[in-house]
């Protein structure tokens, strides 16, 4: 009578070691991805591409402008994530207008906030909505 719950309770063991053995798939950050953005300033609209992405739990992150005249994107700097209040930070080098700050603060997939724009001491408001996959 033993032996046979012996096998069944050997396999289950060897199942629950292999288990703890393994690392649990953590779900992304909720920032990765891309989004689309417009930007309302005193010379009109402006559009384009945030990208969020991580790696090996590090968050970082592009900006590009649509019909830029560079025609490529920026690396955010001093990106900063506050899971509290959901905000997040950034700065960017844009080369004709200088560093740019943003703060941003997310909802869903929904992020509104505000550019700050060092050169001209203005802030203007910046929204961007989640892209998703068809």
């Amino acid at each position: 009578m033993l032996k046979s719950y012996f096998f069944p309770l050997l396999l289950i063991a060897a199942m629950l070691a292999g288990c703890a053995g393994s690392r649990q798939a953590q779900a992304p950050h909720p920032l990765v991805g891309n989004w689309a953005y417009s930007l309302d300033t005193p010379q009109g609209v402006y559009t384009g591409t945030i990208v969020f992405s991580e790696s090996d739990e590090v968050l970082a992150g592009t900006i590009g402008m649509d019909d830029s005249p560079v025609g490529d994107t920026m690396a955010m700097e001093e990106l900063v994530f506050d899971s509290e209040t959901m905000q997040v930070s950034y700065t960017f080098d844009s080369g004709e207008f200088g560093v740019m700050s943003v703060t941003l603060t997310l909802d869903g997939d929904s992020l509104d906030g505000l550019m700050t724009v060092h050169q001209f001491g203005i802030d203007v408001p910046l929204v961007a909505q989640r892209e998703v996959d068809e």
